[in-house]
């Protein structure tokens, strides 16, 4: 790198160092690719999700399939939301399902709800 002194007017009347090279480079304000290509998508009305699906799914060979597959992550959460986990609960927050209980108990219950369809069934009130 060559470095010239230029003599500029300076508050302190100092000499500024300046490259060769100053002035090279990318300019303030340049637009990359992708501005580019965003707003010429958005200017033909495309939303920047209607333009992500439109590349990856483009058949064209000017499109990689690295560029496709960044377009598909990025995608992803605006078409496919995330599942979370969710319990399921009565309205007062008890299980929907009751908790297995000892066969035996369960037995019990059956046979006394039998005996009590039993006797209402021969009832006088319920002739059968």
């Amino acid at each position: 790198m060559i470095v010239q002194h230029i003599e500029r007017p300076q508050k302190c009347g100092e000499t500024v160092a300046r490259s060769s090279t100053s002035g090279q480079g990318r300019r303030k304000g340049v637009k990359n690719k992708k501005t580019l290509e965003l707003r010429k998508a958005v200017s033909k009305g495309l939303t920047p999700l209607q333009h992500m699906l439109r590349v990856m799914r483009s058949r064209s060979k000017k499109v990689d399939d690295a560029r496709r597959d960044d377009m598909a992550k990025a995608a992803a959460p605006y078409v496919h939301p995330r599942l979370t986990a969710v319990e399921a609960t009565g309205k007062d927050g008890t299980p929907l399902i009751p908790p297995p209980t000892d066969p035996i108990e369960t037995a019990r219950r059956v046979a006394f709800l039998l005996n009590s369809a039993n006797q209402k069934a021969q009832s006088p009130e319920n002739p059968i």
